[in-house]
Order: C-alpha cells, then sequence, then structure tokens
C-alpha cells in the first residue's frame, strides 16, 4: 500500500512539475544571427506615415504595451514631434542622452481590399398543414355539432439570399527593431490586418510586443511593471502634467 502511494505521488510531481510550451504569436517574424544572443533594454517607437493621427496612436499604443510588460519604452512623437525636421544626428543625440539602445519602426508594407463573393441561394420550404371546420346548427338552446371535416393544405415558403459582394481592406504592415549603436535591422517582423474587423489594431498592438518578447531580443522585466517606467518624467514634461 505504501509503494502504492509512493508511486501515486512520484506521478503527481512529475505532471507538476511539466509545463506547456509558450504558444508562438502568430506573426511572421526574423531574428537577425547577430542577435541571438543579445536584447534590448530601452526602446522608442516610430510610425512611418504621413497620417500624425494613426502616428500618435501606433507609437502611444506600442509603447504602452512595452510598458505593461516590464519593457522601458516610450513613443517617439513626445520627443521628436512633427514640429520639425529630425535629422539623424537628433535622433542620436536623443538616444545617446537618454540610453537608448533600440528604435521599432511600423510601417505600411502593402494593403488591399479583399473581396469575397456570395452567391445567390434560394431556399423553398414545403410544410402540410391539417385545417378543421365544424358544421353547427344553432337552435334556441345550444348548437348542435353535425360533422367535422379535416382539409390538408400545402404551404411552400420560398427565401432567397446571396447575391452580393463583401468588401475587406487589409493592411500589411512591417516592423523593424533597429540596433542604435549599429543602426541596422536586429529584428523584423510582417503582419496582414483588417482594419474593419473589431479589435483588429488593438490585437496587433499586443502581438508585436508578444513576438518580440517570445523571440527574446527585448528585455521584459515583470517585476517593473508596477514600477515607474524611466522616461515617464520626461513623458509627463513633454505632455505639460
Amino acid at each position: 500500500m505504501k509503494t502504492l502511494i509512493g508511486i501515486f505521488a512520484f506521478c503527481a510531481f512529475v505532471i507538476s512539475s511539466c509545463t506547456l510550451p509558450p504558444r508562438v504569436p502568430q506573426m511572421t517574424a526574423f531574428k537577425d544571427p547577430a542577435y541571438f544572443a543579445k536584447t534590448f533594454q530601452c526602446v522608442v517607437v516610430f510610425a512611418d506615415t504621413s497620417d500624425l493621427v494613426v502616428r500618435q496612436k501606433i507609437e502611444t499604443s506600442i509603447a504602452e504595451q512595452l510598458v505593461n510588460n516590464g519593457v522601458c519604452a516610450t513613443p517617439a512623437y513626445l520627443h521628436l514631434p512633427p514640429t520639425r525636421t529630425w535629422t539623424l544626428e537628433d535622433r542620436k543625440r536623443f538616444f545617446d542622452s537618454n540610453g537608448v539602445d533600440s528604435y521599432l519602426v511600423v510601417s505600411v508594407k502593402n494593403s488591399g481590399v479583399e473581396e469575397v463573393y456570395v452567391p445567390p441561394t434560394v431556399t423553398t420550404t414545403r410544410t402540410t398543414k391539417s385545417d378543421k371546420t365544424e358544421d353547427t346548427r344553432d337552435t334556441t338552446k345550444k348548437k348542435e355539432k353535425l360533422k367535422t371535416t379535416e382539409v390538408e393544405r400545402e404551404e411552400i415558403i420560398t427565401k432567397s439570399s446571396g447575391g452580393y459582394t463583401h468588401f475587406h481592406p487589409w493592411v500589411e504592415y512591417e516592423v523593424r527593431l533597429y540596433d542604435v549603436a549599429k543602426d541596422q535591422t536586429a529584428w523584423m517582423g510582417l503582419r496582414t490586418v483588417y482594419p474593419g474587423s473589431y479589435g483588429s489594431a488593438q490585437n496587433f498592438y499586443e502581438l508585436v510586443v508578444d513576438r518580440l518578447i517570445y523571440d527574446n531580443i527585448i528585455f521584459a522585466d515583470k517585476n517593473k511593471k508596477k514600477q515607474k517606467n524611466p522616461f515617464d518624467i520626461i513623458d509627463r514634461a513633454v505632455r505639460g502634467n
């Protein structure tokens, strides 16, 4: 009996010690061989677009996702706003003075509209129903039932659907993480997003960060989640808070 209990205890220990491998974020990504053993500590997020509303949204959302995962990060527009033209030397000066070792650039690689034609269909439903009718004769005291007649009738219902086209706009984003010191690509990823679908943009921002962490190209310190981001003082000062 003791042997049996010992076997069960050992099996329980083995099962509890086993953990499933982490799920691979669904994003095509490539890591440069020169960075297999290197991770970056501090990231500035750039969105390569002339649409300032889109730029602000992308940079803020990805930077927030990084910070929420314990990564030192900030959106570029807070420190290098579109009020002037910033040269490469200007960027490097900012990077050096704030300990930035990498920057992430999000750009549109391709876009289009996917057309899905729904062919017309006609559905016919046939049902048979029975109708009962009663013949009565009215007397002074009561209605006298004479006979009951049952008649079957066929009901045909025809419904049509389809015959139209769904249009789904899509955008293929290219994301690159650059090494500030060497100014070369350390990691890149590709992902197609359907902007019209609910939550697609937010899912994309989370996916980018998940993949960067999964590929171990950025250092995510989970213990820093509740701590202040090193850029927090600068960001609040730029916002005027």
